[in-house]
């Protein structure tokens, strides 16, 4: 429940800030975010595959919020 209302609240915020636009592929971060938790935390082995998933969220949100940037520099 705890993390629930923490979610919840901090989506608010950001939302009532930030147009969604900007804001809605984070939301993409949450498997990457809870599978690391659960390395760190929980001390689940990760396979080659579920790195591989990570690393290529990470990188198609890299390019989705800095890929207008690197274009035009």
């Amino acid at each position: 429940y705890v993390a629930s209302l923490v979610g919840y609240v901090g989506w608010g915020a950001l939302l009532s800030r930030h147009m969604a636009n900007k804001v809605t592929p984070l939301a993409l971060l949450v498997p990457v975010i809870a599978m690391i938790v659960a390395y760190f935390l929980l001390d689940e082995q990760l396979n080659s595959w579920q790195m591989a998933g990570v690393a290529l969220v990470m990188g198609g949100l890299l390019v989705h919020v800095f890929g207008a940037r690197w274009l035009r520099a």
